[in-house]
């Protein structure tokens, strides 16, 4: 679990469930133990500016237009999410139609291949990260 900044004026922070797969971070509320319904749904490839700020608990990027906040019970949490994020992001394919404008356009196999890897990988360094947490 980690917290999301609401926005609007009052900017409460919210627990949520995250699931970064797919290429692509989702989150949940807490009282959807199914995880069924994702009530954010971020592409990794769109994410940029990611920062850790504050007290080392707090971490945030771009994505679109708007910026996502979060928050994690320590700093060991923090960083963990923040790497698997970076890593992800930085390995993320890009869309086909942005590659295509580039005049680059991917095979559908490539694409999925690796981001079958990266989130392959991905998982790999978050079960160790939960496994360290949990000594």
């Amino acid at each position: 679990y980690l917290e999301t900044r609401g926005g609007g004026t009052v900017g409460k922070w919210e627990l949520r469930w995250f699931r970064l797969a797919g290429g692509y971070l989702d989150s949940f509320r807490p009282d959807d133990p199914d995880r069924t319904y994702a009530i954010g749904h971020k592409p990794v490839n769109e994410i940029h500016n990611l920062s850790l700020d504050g007290d080392g608990c707090r971490f945030q990027f771009e994505v679109g237009n708007g910026i996502v906040r979060l928050r994690a019970k320590t700093e060991a949490e923090a960083r963990a999410w923040f790497s698997a994020l970076e890593h992800a992001a930085d390995h993320a394919t890009p869309p086909a139609a942005a590659a295509a404008a580039r005049g680059r356009a991917l095979p559908a196999t490539a694409a999925s291949g690796e981001a079958e890897k990266v989130e392959d990988a991905l998982f790999d360094v978050l079960v160790q990260v939960q496994t360290l947490l949990d000594l």
